[in-house]
């Protein structure tokens, strides 16, 4: 076992966080942790957790765990109990920010990055998504080292980000060696004084030069329908109580608008990527009784896009036809599989190993043909 020492100086309202080093060799194991009041031996506590020790390869690009951290500054000597890599790294074990903390501060580590000619070029791209899929924030660095295994430290600033639980994220693309890995944690914001999102006023947009004003209230409700995934709850209700076309048009205006700043510099949700999207699904994925859109497999694709490889596995005496999705660059690679339960080409997603989506891991046994 490890012990950490207590010391005289912390508080009682104060939080102890300390780091214990350990080598273990790849695998999985069981950590647990014990505390005790050394002034009062009945007051103690344990928590345990699987801690799943990876190996690194090389020859692939992955990513370490991300440390969310309260404070990361370079370190004055190795001496400091929160040395790391020259670094003075604080953790956040409780994943805790807002009010006296602004700014998630994160560490971590890259490994196998293509150094080809003793260079390597990678961007980083980190996303803040709300507990229904919307994307609140992003940033994006551009890299340039030499060595095949990198620290990666950086901040991002929450402040005006109302209080909720999130889904902080960070991929990695190397541009040389066209890889690309994600990892992901979550985290909660206390902003108690930011309020919810809402869509801004629009009193005093230009609505005759936008592409909104020649669109009709069924367009415009079709068109806000298929973008619904982007919306938060907030703006849905919002739009359900629009009366007139005029208001409607204004609320697109200023939805889309919103969806730029999200998306940041590289327009990642902008409209026109969404529109051909839409129209994509809706000529590839309608049904008999369905425009593209409303099937699952439009809506996936609308929501996260083209997938990295789709396996077909067409009807057979014993089995239906099914598709399986994937999707490398979501939560470090998930799947989507879809089955055309009813021989009608509407594909139902049965099951995906994205956090949020249907899970079903006996998802088999609704591929197997009736007899």
């Amino acid at each position: 076992p490890v012990v950490t020492t207590d010391t005289a100086s912390i508080k009682g309202s104060s939080n102890l966080v300390t780091i214990n080093r350990m080598l273990f060799l790849p695998g999985k194991y069981n950590v647990m942790v014990y505390a005790e009041d050394a002034n009062n031996k009945a007051v103690s506590d344990t928590a345990s957790y699987e801690l799943n020790v990876r190996s690194f390869n090389s020859e692939y690009l992955s990513l370490s765990d991300i440390e969310l951290c309260s404070e990361i500054t370079p370190a004055a000597s190795e001496a400091d109990p929160y040395f790391k890599n020259t670094l003075h790294v604080v953790p956040n074990p409780q994943g805790l920010y807002g009010i006296g903390l602004p700014n998630i501060s994160y560490y971590l580590e890259i490994y196998g990055l293509n150094n080809d000619s003793d260079r390597t070029h990678y961007n980083i791209i980190w996303d803040l998504t709300d507990s229904y899929g919307n994307k609140v924030k992003a940033g994006k660095a551009d890299r340039i080292g030499s060595a095949s295994n990198v620290v990666q430290v950086g901040e991002a600033n929450i402040s005006n980000i109302p209080t909720g639980k999130y889904d902080f994220s960070v991929t990695v693309s190397d541009l040389k060696g066209n890889r690309t890995a994600t990892v992901a944690k979550n985290i909660f914001i206390y902003n108690p004084y930011v309020k919810a999102y809402q869509v801004s006023d629009s009193s005093n947009l230009d609505v005759v030069s936008s592409p909104f004003y020649t669109m009709g209230e069924a367009a415009l409700d079709e068109e806000f329908a298929a973008a619904r995934y982007l919306a938060t709850p907030q703006e849905a209700e919002t739009y359900q109580k629009l009366k007139s076309v005029d208001a409607k048009r204004r609320f697109m205006i200023s939805f889309w608008r919103r969806e730029d700043e999200i998306a940041g510099p590289d327009g990642f949700n902008t409209r026109r990527q969404f529109l051909e999207r839409l129209n994509y699904v809706n000529q590839k994925y309608k049904t008999a009784f369905k425009a593209g859109w409303l099937t699952d497999r439009g809506r996936v694709y609308l929501h996260y896009g083209k997938p990295d490889d789709i396996e077909r596995h067409p009807s057979s005496s014993n089995t239906k036809p099914y598709e399986i999705w994937y999707y490398n660059s979501l939560q470090g690679g998930v799947n989507f599989v879809f089955i055309d339960l009813t021989g009608f080409n509407d594909y139902v997603l049965i099951h995906s190993t994205l956090q949020g989506e249907v899970y079903n891991p006996d998802w088999q046994k609704y591929v197997q043909a009736e007899h």
